[in-house]
């Protein structure tokens, strides 16, 4: 009996390349790398908006901070203020984005730099910006008492879906004594 010495044929390497990319797309939707890494930042996200959180709330219950020390947060309804580490920024409002939020554009910003380090040691920055830049990437918003924080760009998980990244929580200041 006689071998066909000629290898693969056109019909067969086609397959063969079909089955590898096949295989490649299944291994890739699986495991999916990027995903992974995205809901990895995601979590960054939503412990550093706590940690903002929890410097508002302690530095609200603080008395002795002077006043260039303490936050001044807008409570207008449906809309926010971008969250930055710089005082000297210049910032101009009507250029700043916060994925679907409504920023306000007059005092648009707050800065969180001046919290004491003991409160809030610095301000985190959200894994997509660049380090240096004044911009955080979160944001904030109070109403009657009730703190917002979140996210501006979270990243799509696995599955597709962009998550909301947000925390909501009442902020209890000290009573004013005369």
């Amino acid at each position: 009996m006689i071998k066909d010495q000629r290898g693969m044929g056109p019909i067969e390497k086609i397959l063969a390349g079909v089955m590898i990319a096949v295989i490649a797309v299944v291994i890739f939707a699986v495991v999916n790398p990027g995903g992974a890494k995205a809901e990895k930042r995601n979590e960054e996200r939503v412990t550093d908006i706590a940690t903002l959180l929890e410097a508002t709330r302690v530095s609200k219950q603080k008395e002795d901070l002077v006043e260039n020390e303490q936050l001044v947060i807008d409570d207008k309804s449906g809309t926010v203020q971008m969250i930055v580490n710089d005082a000297d920024a210049e910032i101009d409002c009507r250029n700043i984005r916060c994925g679907l939020e409504v920023m306000v554009r007059e005092n648009c910003t707050v800065d969180y730099s001046v919290l004491p380090k003991d409160i809030l040691s610095s301000v985190p920055i959200d894994p997509s910006r660049e380090e240096g830049d004044p911009v955080t990437g979160y944001y904030v918003n109070e109403l009657k008492g009730v703190y917002t924080f979140g996210a501006c760009n979270p990243e799509p998980t696995r599955n597709g879906i962009i998550p909301e990244i947000k925390i909501s929580s009442e902020v209890v200041e000290p009573p004013v004594t005369q």
